[in-house]
């Protein structure tokens, strides 16, 4: 006879959930589908049955029975309230309405990726890597390769990842972004600095308040950047002089938006790079706005920044990646697939360019029309 099916944290779908008649839920954030589920839990059906009897989405179901057993609501046997479980889900709600997707992962690579998932958001840069904040350059290279191991979605190549795919390709990516950042050792001495008890400590806001400068960078925002205003002219005018700010305050609000892209708060990250993309467009400071931009969803403004990139340094393999991972989003490949190409002229060692053209051409071979 095969074993019941089991639900990663909580245990088998045999167990009975018991609601909890002593637990005052005065306040607690209970909607609608919680007290359904509420409803069908009566100390007699098990869990699996009683997600069917919901007549929700087995997920959805799940997910707000996950939540009356945080918040203390219903008892299953061996789960406490706040629990491992629902901490994870609370951090990374996304996992709440995937935890029953099929996936070929055993239970113990779920845990690590939930668990670093939801780790993203604490702590520090060095703790994401899995290194004290004295660590030297050599270790810390070795800890993101070592990181790198068990995190890069390559290394699940072939095998279905359901929802666990998305977690995996933001965790990568928020270490290579942690390791990229501390990689400069001044950067890694200014932010060694605010790291207390483990958790980063945001620098206080300058004394002397910033220069007022325009975020508008694309329409959602309002004026383009860098657009010259469309009334007519009797005479040119000289270029607005750009705002003078100390290069440390410029270094410092860098140093905020890459621990907020890091930690998951990317609408904070984006707003904070755009100011230093105003205050000193360096490259390295538009690419990685744009970047930013990608992660939220905001294309127009990320295909503003990578051209701004491009054309800062037509050199810049790493720039036309990035432009073309938004032309890929946008459903421009052909345009995606001649950034890759030029890429490669100008840098034909870059390990990362053969999958990426390989990736786009697939897209082309199986898409329908382009958008415009």
């Amino acid at each position: 006879m095969p074993e019941p099916r089991s639900i990663p944290g909580i245990g088998s779908v045999s167990l009975i959930p018991t609601p909890r008649l002593d637990v005052d839920l005065t306040g607690v954030a209970l909607g609608p589908e919680d007290y359904f589920v509420l409803t069908r839990c009566d100390g007699k059906t098990p869990i699996g049955i009683v997600l069917q009897l919901t007549g929700l989405p087995e997920a959805r179901a799940l997910a707000c029975l996950v939540h009356l057993i945080d918040v203390g609501a219903v008892h299953v046997p061996g789960v406490k309230p706040r629990s491992r479980v629902a901490q994870r889900v609370a951090a990374a709600p996304a996992f709440r309405v995937s935890m029953m997707e099929d996936c070929d992962l055993v239970p113990e690579e779920c845990e690590r990726i939930e668990a670093k998932l939801a780790s993203l958001s604490s702590g520090s840069m060095f703790e994401l890597l899995g290194v004290p904040p004295e660590t030297g350059t050599r270790d810390r290279q070795r800890a993101f390769w070592a990181q790198s191991k068990l995190f890069h979605p390559d290394r699940f190549h072939g095998r279905q990842l359901g929802s666990y795919g998305a977690a995996l390709a933001q965790i990568f990516d928020a270490l290579r972004e942690a390791y990229e950042f501390l990689d400069d050792d001044d950067r890694c001495a200014d932010y060694r600095r605010r790291v207390r008890d483990g958790r980063y400590v945001e620098p206080p806001l300058h004394s002397a308040p910033i220069p007022a400068v325009s975020l508008n960078m694309s329409p959602a925002r309002g004026e383009r950047f860098g657009a010259e205003s469309s009334a007519p002219r009797d005479r040119p005018t000289a270029p607005r002089p750009r705002p003078t700010v100390p290069p440390a305050r410029v270094a410092e609000l860098f140093e905020r938006a890459c621990h907020h892209e890091v930690t998951g708060e990317l609408k904070l990250a984006v707003d904070e790079y755009l100011q230093v993309v105003r205050l000193d467009p360096k490259l390295r400071f538009v690419r990685r706005a744009a970047v930013a931009a990608l992660k939220v969803g905001e294309l127009a403004l990320a295909e503003e920044l990578s051209r701004r990139a491009v054309a800062i340094d037509l050199e810049d393999s790493n720039s036309r990646r990035v432009l073309a991972r938004v032309l890929h989003e946008r459903g421009r490949n052909s345009e995606a697939l001649a950034e890759l190409e030029e890429a490669r002229r100008v840098d034909p060692a870059n390990p990362f360019l053969d999958g990426e053209v390989l990736k786009i051409r697939s897209a082309i071979a199986v898409g329908g029309p382009e958008t415009p």
